[in-house]
C-alpha cells in the first residue's frame, strides 16, 4: 500500500519536472531573447563642465629631499632662509614681486571688460538687424498689398470703361448710318429731277448763259461751272426774275434740290468725319487704359521682387550677426541665448582670472614640510624657477611621509602641476582618505621590471599618523577641465584607431537615420567627453544600449 502511494507521487513528480521543463525555456527563453536585444536611443548634444582625472596606485615612502619650485616664475624680491637652515611647515623661504602678476590681472580685466562689450555690441546689432528687417518686410508687404488692390481696381475700371469708350462709337455710327440714307435717297430723286427738267437754267460747259424772256430782254444770268457750283450773276434785281412762270420755277426748285443734295452730302461727310474720330478717341482711351494697367503690374512687379531681394538680404544679414554672435559666445565660453551677458557669464577669461588672482596670492613660497634647507636655485631679483633640474628650493631630512606613483607615459600626467591638490585613499586604513599636494613631477627613466613613467610625489597636508613606508594608496587627481564645452556621453563615441565617430541622428527627406560623423575630442571625464568639432549644440546623437 505504501509502495504504490509512493510509487503514485514519485510518478507526479516526474509529470510535474517534465511540465516545467517544457514552460521554463520558453520563458526564459524568450525573455533571454528580450534582454539581448539592442535598445536605440536619443542624446542631444549639450554644454556643461567636464573634470578628467585619473587615480593611480602608489606607496607611501619617506623622502630624503624635497623641491620647491614657483608656479608664476616671478621675480625674487626676497630669499628669507639660507641653506642648511631648519625649517617648519608654513615658514616663508622667499616672497616674490607681484607687481608683474598685477599687470597680467590688469591686462585679463581689460580683455575681459572688451569681452563684454564685443558679445553685447554683436548681441545689440543682431537685434536691430532683426527688428529692421520686420520693419523692412512690414513696409515692403504693404506696398506690395497696395500695388496688388490698385491694379485689381483698375482692371475693374478699365472693364466698365469699354463700353463706355465704344458708346460714342455706337451712336456716331448710327449718325453716320443714317446720313447716308438719307444721302442715298435724296441723290435718286435729285437725279430723276436733273433728267426731266428741261435746261432752262443748266449749262455742262461751265461758261456763262444768259437765260431772257420772250422777249428778248436779260434780267439776270446763272454761271454753272463744272464742278457743279453755282454762283448768281444778279443784275438789277435781288433775284433771277424771268418772264415765263415756268423757267422761273423750274430754275428755283433746281437751286432748292441742290442745295438740299449739298446739304446731305455735307451733313454725311461730317457723319463719316465724326464716325473716324469716334473710332480714333476709343483706341486712344482703351490705349490709356492698356498703358495704366502696364504700369500698375509693372509697379507690383517691381514690390514683389524687392520684397524678395529684402527677404534674402536681411535673412543673410541675420545669419552672419547670429554666427558671429555664436562664434563669440563658444569663444568667450558664455551660454547661448543671452540677451545680455555678465562679466560672471564669460567663463574663459574668468577662468584665466582665477589663474591670475592665484598666481598674485601665491607670490610667498612656504615650506610644506619641517626639514632642511638644502640647496637654493633662485638668484634674488631674477625670475623663480617653475622646474627642475634648478629646482628653487631642496628640502632635505624630510621626516614627513609621502606617497609616490609611477604613471604610464602617454596618459596625461605630465599635465599635473606642482602644488595641486590631489586625494589619497587607503584601503588598509579603513578606506581613509588624505588630502595633499603635488611637490615633484618628473619623468621616471625605469628600472628592472618597471618600465619609463612620470613620477610623481605627494605631500600630505593633514596628520599622517598610521602611514608606514610601502603602504599602498590610489590618488585621484584632476589632469584637466573645461567649462560650457559641448559634451556627449561616452558611450556614444566610437573609436577607430586615432579617429573618433558618433551616429549623428539626421532628417533626411522625412525619414530619421543615424549617419556616422567624425569628431574631434577633448577633454575625457567618467561620464562624458567634450567635443572640439564635429558637432554643434542642440544636434541628436544614437546610442545603442545592449
Amino acid at each position: 500500500m505504501n509502495l504504490n502511494r509512493r510509487s503514485t507521487q514519485y510518478l507526479a513528480v516526474a509529470i510535474l519536472i517534465l511540465v516545467i521543463s517544457r514552460i521554463v525555456p520558453n520563458y526564459f527563453g524568450s525573455n533571454a531573447t528580450a534582454s539581448l536585444r539592442t535598445i536605440d536611443t536619443e542624446v542631444t548634444v549639450q554644454r556643461g563642465n567636464i573634470t578628467e582625472q585619473m587615480s593611480h596606485m602608489g606607496q607611501v615612502v619617506t623622502p630624503s629631499d624635497i623641491y620647491i619650485n614657483s608656479s608664476t616664475g616671478s621675480l625674487i624680491t626676497a630669499i628669507n632662509v639660507i641653506p642648511g637652515q631648519h625649517v617648519k611647515p608654513g615658514q616663508i623661504l622667499a616672497t616674490l614681486d607681484s607687481v608683474n602678476q598685477q599687470q597680467t590681472l590688469v591686462n585679463d580685466q581689460a580683455t575681459l571688460n572688451l569681452q563684454v562689450t564685443t558679445l553685447n555690441q554683436a548681441i545689440s546689432s543682431l537685434s536691430d538687424i532683426t527688428q529692421s528687417m520686420t520693419l523692412v518686410e512690414q513696409s515692403d508687404s504693404t506696398t506690395v498689398s497696395n500695388a496688388a488692390v490698385a491694379l485689381a481696381n483698375f482692371k475693374q475700371i478699365a472693364e466698365m470703361n469699354i463700353p463706355i469708350y465704344h458708346s460714342p462709337v455706337v451712336a456716331a455710327a448710327n449718325a453716320l448710318d443714317t446720313a447716308r440714307k438719307k444721302f442715298s435717297a435724296y441723290t435718286k430723286i435729285y437725279t430723276n429731277v436733273l433728267d426731266g427738267t428741261p435746261p432752262y437754267c443748266v449749262q455742262t460747259g461751265g461758261t456763262t448763259q444768259t437765260t431772257t424772256s420772250g422777249s428778248g430782254t436779260t434780267t439776270g444770268s446763272t454761271t454753272i461751272t463744272t464742278n457743279g457750283a453755282f454762283t448768281n450773276s444778279q443784275g438789277s434785281g435781288s433775284s433771277f426774275t424771268y418772264n415765263s412762270t415756268t423757267q422761273t420755277a423750274a430754275c428755283d426748285a433746281y437751286f432748292a434740290d441742290y442745295a438740299t443734295y449739298r446739304g446731305l452730302d455735307l451733313d454725311s461727310s461730317t457723319a463719316s468725319l465724326n464716325y473716324q474720330s469716334a473710332l480714333k478717341t476709343e483706341a486712344i482711351n482703351i490705349l490709356k487704359d492698356q498703358q495704366a494697367l502696364t504700369t500698375l503690374v509693372s509697379a507690383l512687379t517691381s514690390a514683389q521682387q524687392n520684397q524678395q531681394i529684402n527677404l534674402r538680404k536681411y535673412s543673410q544679414n541675420i545669419t552672419d550677426a547670429r554666427s558671429h554672435v555664436l562664434t563669440l559666445e563658444a569663444t568667450y565660453g558664455v551660454n547661448t541665448n543671452l540677451t545680455n551677458p555678465t562679466p560672471s557669464d564669460f567663463t574663459v577669461i574668468q577662468g584665466t582670472l582665477d589663474i591670475d588672482r592665484r598666481n598674485i596670492a601665491n607670490q610667498t613660497i612656504t615650506s610644506p614640510v619641517e626639514g632642511d634647507v638644502g640647496t637654493i636655485g633662485g638668484v634674488l631679483h631674477q625670475p623663480a624657477p617653475i622646474r627642475g633640474p634648478n629646482n628653487f628650493f631642496t628640502i632635505t631630512n624630510v621626516s614627513a611621509p609621502q606617497l609616490e606613483v609611477i604613471f604610464p607615459l602617454n596618459v596625461g600626467a605630465e599635465a599635473v602641476k606642482v602644488g595641486q591638490k590631489v586625494s589619497v585613499n587607503f584601503q588598509t586604513l579603513n578606506n581613509e582618505s588624505l588630502i595633499g599636494a603635488v611637490v615633484l613631477n618628473i619623468n621616471s627613466p625605469g628600472v628592472v621590471n618597471s618600465p619609463p613613467g612620470r613620477r610623481i610625489r605627494i605631500q600630505f597636508s593633514g596628520a599622517t599618523t598610521g602611514l608606514f613606508p610601502g603602504l599602498a594608496g590610489n590618488v585621484s587627481m584632476t589632469v584637466n577641465n573645461a567649462k560650457n564645452v559641448l559634451l556627449v556621453p561616452n558611450h556614444a563615441i566610437l573609436t577607430r584607431g586615432s579617429k573618433h565617430f558618433v551616429e549623428l541622428v539626421v532628417n533626411t527627406n522625412n525619414k530619421i537615420e543615424a549617419v556616422e560623423r567624425e569628431i574631434s575630442i577633448g577633454v575625457v571625464g567618467i561620464l562624458t567627453t567634450e567635443i572640439k568639432s564635429g558637432l554643434l549644440e542642440g544636434q541628436k546623437v544614437k546610442i545603442t544600449n545592449g
